[in-house]
């Protein structure tokens, strides 16, 4: 989606990234997916993803672009941006959420452990950044809270996500190819990484207090921690183990054909810096309720299963279940507002995108 953005505003884009040179389906380095020239400088180092190969690949090849795009911090690829561009080429840094508030309450020793990584070298990163890009003005401003020496320009840049084409109906039988057992059913969509910071856990205790006995829920997304196998425990002792269905990961016609087939979307996110999921369905006439609190906000129709602002949660049991009967028996939404990609980066005419996977 971000490549695709820039290519269409006209610019010229390639990645450079840590991934191995065989990763990805087609054992491209996910050239496939991305749109656009990869230059794999993997496979690194995990956790830290520390690989000399992306420093001495942007020395030899940075005069080639007007600037750089840094996606995600605490991370090697931060370093190796800086140490190779600062003063030379101008780049900025998208930091998805990650100075979000919500993980130093959430994770109080791995802030710890943050804040030590920020002082010997993120803080640099970031200062040394033609700016650091943020997608609503509330993430820009709690941004790094409890992090000193920061000094870095804060920008707050228009972000959407590529609406689908083609047939609804057809795209949900792609959908339904793939997961007949839901054929005739209705379902409620949790589109989004299985991950402790969603509030999955919220959405099953909900759905089994509150949702209708012939009501599904599809959960489609990557299980980045393991917490899936958990999750299905707390289902079983729920009695909803069989009326869930669990996707893995949805993209292309199958995804837009599971947002098309839904009943409503749900997103019960602790925090949110922007909800790109959330854009995706905006994009056509979806119900959806999310709990995030998101900064910025979503409109009057938008409601959710827990509230949370900034980094702060409210876990009532019953705040979930009230809220998901709310958005059940809510009245047809209107149209969402966000259509199309947008980066709102300077509008030069080469780009490289530098990420860690």
């Amino acid at each position: 989606m971000f490549v695709r953005a820039h290519q269409l505003a006209g610019n010229e884009v390639e990645v450079a990234s840590l991934d191995g040179p065989t990763d990805g389906p087609a054992a491209d380095a996910y050239e496939d997916r991305v749109g656009c020239r990869v230059h794999a400088c993997g496979p690194a180092r995990a956790n830290y993803f520390y690989s000399p190969r992306l420093d001495q690949w942007l020395s030899a090849n940075y005069q080639r672009f007007d600037g750089a795009i840094v996606n995600g911090i605490w991370q090697y690829h931060g370093v190796a941006a800086r140490r190779v561009l600062a003063g030379r080429k101008p780049y900025v840094v998208f930091a998805h959420g990650m100075l979000d508030p919500y993980f130093k309450n959430r994770y109080p020793l791995k802030h710890l452990k943050k804040l030590v990584y920020w002082v010997l070298q993120e803080h640099r990163n970031l200062n040394n950044a033609q700016a650091v890009c943020f997608t609503s003005e509330e993430e820009k401003r709690v941004a790094a809270e409890g992090f000193p020496l920061r000094s870095f320009r804060r920008v707050v840049v228009p972000y959407g996500t590529m609406g689908p084409s083609g047939d609804p109906e057809a795209l949900k039988r792609v959908f339904l190819a793939v997961w007949p057992q839901l054929q005739g059913q209705k379902y409620l969509l949790f589109l989004g990484r299985i991950h402790p910071k969603k509030g999955c856990d919220l959405l099953l205790e909900a759905f089994a207090k509150v949702a209708a006995p012939d009501l599904q829920l599809v959960m489609a997304g990557p299980d980045e921690t393991g917490w899936g196998s958990e999750l299905r425990r707390q289902a079983a002792g729920l009695g909803i183990a069989e009326r869930i269905t669990w996707t893995g990961m949805l993209t292309g016609d199958a995804k837009w054909g599971a947002l098309y087939g839904a009943e409503a979307f749900v997103l019960p996110s602790h925090q949110e810096n922007f909800g790109i999921a959330v854009a995706a369905r905006r994009g056509r006439r979806w119900r959806g309720f999310n709990g995030t609190g998101q900064p910025g906000g979503y409109d009057s129709a938008t409601v959710g299963i827990s509230r949370a602002y900034a980094g702060t949660t409210n876990s009532d049991a019953e705040t979930g279940p009230g809220l998901l009967q709310t958005a059940l028996c809510a009245g047809q939404r209107g149209t969402g507002g966000l259509q199309g990609a947008r980066t709102g980066v300077n509008e030069r005419p080469r780009w490289v995108t530098i990420a860690e996977c």
